[in-house]
């Protein structure tokens, strides 16, 4: 285009041409206030702007003053065309440009959540956004907050209503829009979540059972279940609630039956709700029927019905499993009924499960029917009797339950009757029944059945009963089981009844012999063969009491026995005690019987029989010393003997029923000096490899002495160790095995009477025997053993002395470098000691054993002594009254019985007749209980 130039003389008086020299305005920023002037030149002053066209942002104005101001609303290239006259009515327009630039921050919704709101409950809450350019237009894009009564203020941004019902757990997704002055728009999604209205929706609780934990869970709706807080008022003392899930828990206790309303209460922090809820607890339901009556083939009218207690009291029964015999039904009262099948039996027993339930609770019981074939007598006949004749015949039946079987009879003859358990019809027709046929009926019954069938019962005339006497056999075949401390078995007399049934009324015993048995008999006992075995032993009874036997006149008189021998059947027995056991083969006795019945025959003025002495196994075993022990590892004791210098060798025996029987024997002891070895023995583990040894100490006198260890290698006995014991052990009397010095580790003790006088203790090396320690104290020892004297759980070392300075007993303890005595007690003469409980009472107790020659003024025998605490002091003792000489005291349990035994070695006081005597504690004192 072409410049046009207006030329004016500044001393024109022409004014100059109207311009607007404003070709485009400062940028703007939507939202943001701006201001800018437009400008003018020539003309005549005072300018007046107007806005004539062009594009304008909204927001921007233009003043009279020229003037452009306001907030700009729209972004963009914007061309006003402005309009300016000066005072003289002068016009000039031109197009002004303005760019408006986008907000300084976007449009954006700052809120990032809505509160949860509660069905009926008054909700408000007002949407926040920044950026863009006020003012915000707010909108629900899919108006989801209608469906749930509430509504979005398009101005405020305000959601306000009231909540009509509630959404799904999760909430619902709404979409919100704001728009700003700009016409720019956002959205943003939020979760809306509207509770329902919070309540408990259990009305009922379950029964609960007295003694059966009980466990229910109360439930809820509505509110805000993630924050649920439940509580319980009001309840039983045995009932709580979890305060989290809601469960009520706890267990009746019995005596609580009965209904109990109280008041649940649960709350979300929002809302709360409540609700009275009752439980009613019932006493256990229990089936109390435990068993049912037993049938029998083709029974009819069975009946019996089943019994429970607790719970509601109305019952409902059914069989759940198994069944019931054929014919009988189960009625839900529980009731089982009906006529048993002809051939039930075959089957029985009917086992099946019964259940009963009363709505609340339910119980099972296992439960069985016994159907049993129908009862039947099966004997056709009796046999005959004979008067004054034992009879006995039994009855068979079948059928029926056996077990029960029950018999009785009528019309019997005198003297016989029915044994009910066995049907045995026994006894011996009284003298005057014979020549006669009875008509015997005979009745079985099983509880269930009953049937009775009638007989024919010849009783024939009798022929008279005889008595036959002899000699009875040795007491050592029967162990001499009646024999008490102090006695002998001397003579036994065997008494058999043929030809009917004996019943002695009296017996007379004279003795009419060369020895001395009058004064040495004590007294007379009579035994019953018991079990019909022909031999008098430990089953068999005594009859009556002890019969004394008078010293004046040389008899023994006894009266009104009413002793009853039973004809060929049985054999009793008359036993005569000797004090001494003295007794010579050519003494005898006249025996004279006298009978009740005065039909029988009459044994009177019997032959004379020699005296029976009792022979003695470990006389001939040549006892000198006993042990006990399991030494085969069989869980049973085995009797452990060493013998005199006679026999010079060692026994193991084992205890056979009612016999002991040798089992092993060592007899290659080395005679040193050209001297049969005294085999003293004990038994222990004394090399301490976890095998109990049989110990044997040689006693060769003054030639010296030799210790034998003997161990069991499976099948019999070998000898493991050997070893002199140095030439100053002459003598050994004992010779024991225990941990002495409490070091964890037996050792081997000797002890040596006569030229030693010591006690010699010896530890196993690995290889061979060592002597650790020799104590001298000038004492003849006579025993020592390892043991707990006192109960406090350490050892001490308990020694029988026989020196005439010091005759007695001793305890020694160690005390780290020596033995101490501790305690003693002085008898007189030979001593020997053992420890072990014999009565019982789980602690130790002492038994002591002495001896001597029958001239000496001091008796012998045994004494028993336990620890008081402070001191030992005496329980029982024989010493006085005792007439054996007494020694090896052994305390165990020989027999197998479960409780101790005292055994030792017996003599006469003549030092012949070694026996050894086994005793138990009665409560008071040791009684003899076996002899050998």
């Amino acid at each position: 285009f072409a410049a046009v130039y207006y030329l004016y003389s500044t001393h024109s008086n022409q004014t100059k041409p109207l311009r607007i020299r404003t070709k485009s305005l400062p940028d703007a920023t939507a939202g943001e206030n701006y201001s800018a002037y437009l400008k003018a030149t020539g003309g005549k002053k005072p300018y007046s702007w107007r806005l004539v066209g062009g594009t304008t942002p909204r927001g921007i104005f233009v003043e009279t003053d020229g003037l452009v101001r306001g907030v700009p609303l729209d972004v963009d290239s914007f061309s006003l065309q402005v309009e300016v006259k000066d005072a003289e009515g002068r016009s000039k327009t031109a197009v002004v440009s303005l760019y408006v630039h986008p907000p300084s921050q976007s449009l954006q919704i700052v809120t990032t959540s809505l509160p949860e709101g509660v069905v009926g409950v008054a909700y408000g809450f007002s949407l926040s956004a920044i950026g863009g350019v006020t003012p915000y237009t707010w909108s629900d894009v899919n108006s989801v907050l209608q469906t749930y009564g509430l509504s979005l203020n398009p101005s405020t941004g305000e959601i306000t209503g009231t909540p009509t019902q509630g959404t799904s757990a999760g909430g619902v997704t709404i979409t919100i829009e704001v728009t700003d002055a700009t016409n720019t728009s956002v959205r943003k999604h939020l979760t809306l979540l509207i509770y329902p209205e919070l309540r408990i929706m259990t009305t009922s609780l379950p029964d609960a059972t007295e003694g059966v934990a009980y466990s229910y869970t109360v439930r809820a709706a509505g509110g805000n279940a993630a924050n649920y807080n439940w509580s319980v008022s009001g309840q039983p003392s045995w009932l709580s609630i979890d305060s989290s899930t809601g469960e009520l828990s706890g267990t009746p206790p019995a005596a609580s039956a009965g209904t109990y309303t109280f008041t649940v209460e649960v709350t979300d922090g929002q809302q709360t709700a409540q609700a009275d809820l009752s439980v009613a607890v019932w006493t256990k339901l229990q089936i109390t029927t435990t068993s049912l009556p037993d049938g029998y083939d083709g029974e009819t009218g069975y009946s019996a019905t089943l019994t429970a207690t607790g719970g509601t009291g109305s019952y409902s029964w059914r069989v759940v499993s198994g069944s019931l015999p054929p014919f009988l039904s189960f009625d839900p009262s529980g009731l089982i009924s009906g006529d048993i099948a002809s051939n039930a039996s075959t089957n029985s027993p009917y086992n099946f499960i019964v259940e009963v339930t009363d709505g609340q609770q339910t119980a099972q019981a296992d439960l069985s029917i016994t159907v049993y074939p129908q009862l039947q007598i099966t004997t056709t006949s009796l046999p005959d009797a004979t008067e004054g004749v034992s009879y006995s015949f039994t009855m068979s039946g079948t059928g029926g339950k056996a077990s029960a079987y029950e018999w009785s009879a009528s019309g019997l003859p005198s003297g016989l009757s029915i044994d009910s358990s066995t049907g045995e019809i026994s006894g011996t027709p009284a003298i005057g029944t014979g020549g006669a046929t009875y008509t015997v009926t005979i009745t079985l019954t099983d509880t269930l059945q009953t049937i009775s069938r009638t007989y024919d019962l010849v009783v024939n005339a009798g022929l008279g009963a005889t008595l036959s006497v002899e000699d009875g056999p040795a007491a050592a075949e029967f162990g001499e089981p009646a024999i008490n401390a102090t006695d002998w078995v001397m003579m036994q007399i065997r008494l058999t009844a043929s030809g009917g049934d004996v019943t002695i009324g009296g017996l007379t015993l004279a003795a009419n012999g060369t020895g001395d048995e009058t004064a040495d008999i004590t007294r007379v006992r009579i035994f019953h063969d018991t079990n019909s075995d022909g031999k008098l032993d430990a089953n068999d009874v005594q009859i009556g009491g002890d019969y004394a036997y008078s010293a004046d006149n040389g008899t023994i008189q006894i009266s009104g026995l009413n002793w009853t021998i039973t004809d060929g059947t049985s054999q009793d027995w008359i036993v005569v005690y000797d004090f001494a056991g003295t007794a010579e083969d050519t003494d005898t006795f006249t025996v004279k019987i006298t009978e009740i019945n005065s039909n029988a025959a009459t044994a009177n003025g019997l032959p004379v029989y020699s005296c029976i002495h009792a022979t003695s196994l470990l006389k001939s075993l040549d006892c000198m010393d006993v042990a006990i022990g399991d030494v085969d590892n069989d869980g049973k004791n085995e009797l452990i003997v060493g013998s005199t210098r006679d026999s010079h060798a060692v026994w193991v025996l084992k205890w056979n029923l009612d016999h002991w029987e040798v089992v092993w024997k060592y007899d290659s002891f080395t005679a040193l000096g050209g001297t049969q070895p005294i085999v003293h023995v004990t038994l222990g583990d004394c090399d301490n490899d976890g095998q109990i040894e049989i110990v044997c100490d040689t006693d060769c006198g003054d030639n010296g002495s030799e210790l034998y260890v003997f161990g069991w290698d499976g099948s019999t006995f070998g000898p493991e160790h050997k070893r002199g014991l140095p030439g100053t052990t002459r003598n050994p009397r004992n010779v024991t095995v225990g941990d002495v010095d409490n070091d964890g580790r037996n050792e081997v003790i000797a002890s040596i009477s006569w030229y030693g006088r010591k006690l010699v203790v010896y530890e196993w090396n690995g290889s061979q025997f060592l002597t650790s320690y020799t104590h001298n104290l000038g004492s003849d020892y006579e025993s020592a053993e390892v043991c707990d004297t006192d109960n406090d759980g350490q050892n001490e070392l308990l020694c029988g002395t026989s020196h005439w300075s010091d005759w007695g007993v001793r305890i020694y303890e160690w005390d780290g470098s020596t033995y101490k005595s501790v305690w003693r007690k002085q008898f007189g003469l030979s001593q020997e000691a053992t420890v072990g409980d014999i009565d019982g009472d789980g602690k130790n107790e002492i038994v002591i054993t002495k001896g001597e020659a029958k001239s000496s003024t001091t008796n012998c025998g045994l004494a028993v002594y336990e620890w008081d605490g402070t001191t030992y002091s005496e329980l029982w003792s024989n010493m006085t009254s005792s007439p054996y000489v007494a020694s090896c005291p052994i305390v165990a349990d020989v027999l197998s019985k479960g409780r101790n035994q005292v055994i030792f070695r017996a003599a006469d006081q003549n030092l012949t007749n070694h026996r050894v005597i086994i005793c138990e504690w009665d409560g008071s004192s040791l009684k003899a209980v076996c002899c050998l």
